[in-house]
């Protein structure tokens, strides 16, 4: 019998070497999203200067741009890990069995307004106006929020009610209870009117469960 061909580890890096480049090589980019997020969650993503970003990583801003070629880049990257994490965290909330449907819609707005906070009035009004592919990540994730929601709680809106009218009801009121100069005139936590506004359309637009 002939011998196996013998493997020609010069051609390429062994699996070991290789596992650990690709580990070395993603901790980078997590660093680098890190790093950026915390920028730009207080000024922007126009504030973060890239070329500053990579010097305080030790990196060259030449590795900077092999990891992410674009600014527009980061963003995105940072706008899907934030819809993904908040994502699974309203998920577990609307399983709870404990809770009433008030209750979970309660949860999931307010837990909505406490992410959001994490980032800057200007972060979210720089991604609307110039990064368009991050405004269309953040789209889809409230589209399909809004979809589970409805899809959720349809059974439990009253049968005399028109229930495209009530989900837009809501939307409304919700927008309006979480807009932070409104809260800061009446003198209220986004978290506190969110709840409260929650709770007065569920009075009037909730009946009993289904059987």
């Amino acid at each position: 019998r002939g011998k196996p061909p013998e493997y020609d580890w010069t051609m390429s890096p062994r699996p070991a070497v290789q596992d650990d480049r690709n580990l070395a090589r993603e901790r980078v980019r997590e660093r680098i999203v890190e790093s950026f997020a915390q920028r730009a969650a207080v000024e922007g993503p126009r504030g973060v200067v890239m070329a500053e970003l990579a010097r305080d990583l030790g990196i060259s801003t030449r590795t900077l741009y092999q990891h992410f070629k674009s600014k527009a880049e980061l963003v995105s990257e940072i706008m899907q890990n934030w819809v993904l994490q908040l994502g699974r965290d309203q998920a577990e909330r609307m399983a709870r069995e404990d809770l009433s449907p008030t209750g979970k819609i309660q949860d999931a707005a307010a837990q909505w307004v406490e992410a959001q906070s994490a980032f800057s009035s200007a972060f979210w009004s720089q991604v609307q106006a110039d990064y368009p592919e991050a405004a269309e990540i953040l789209k889809r994730h409230i589209a399909q929020g809004a979809g589970a929601a409805r899809e959720q709680f349809s059974p439990f809106i009253r049968s005399d009610l028109d229930h495209e009218f009530a989900f837009t009801l809501l939307r409304s009121a919700m927008r309006t209870a979480a807009d932070p100069q409104f809260c800061n005139r009446l003198g209220i936590s986004r978290q506190a009117s969110v709840r409260q506004a929650i709770e007065l359309w569920s009075k009037g637009a909730l009946g009993d469960p289904p059987r």
